[in-house]
């Protein structure tokens, strides 16, 4: 990827606080069903950072996905 390049993931994002919402029903589906789980935006700087990117901004969908930004770091 060039040093100008942009990584685009589109994922359910969950929310940090305790407010309802559809992805963390799918996060405990995911959990019990695949062993897999949905992430937050610090779960997502976190993950990208290890993988060597920044986290530039988590764009919410009107589908409830969201598409997360980042670039290399």
């Amino acid at each position: 990827m060039p040093e100008t390049g942009k990584l685009l993931v589109i994922e359910m994002v969950l929310p940090e606080s305790n407010e309802p919402s559809f992805g963390k029903w799918l996060d405990l589906h995911m959990l019990v069903m695949l062993g897999g789980r949905e992430r937050t935006a610090e779960q997502y700087r976190t993950l990208l950072q290890a993988g060597g990117f920044d986290l530039e901004r988590v764009i919410p969908t009107p589908a409830g996905s969201s598409i997360v930004e980042a670039r290399s770091a």
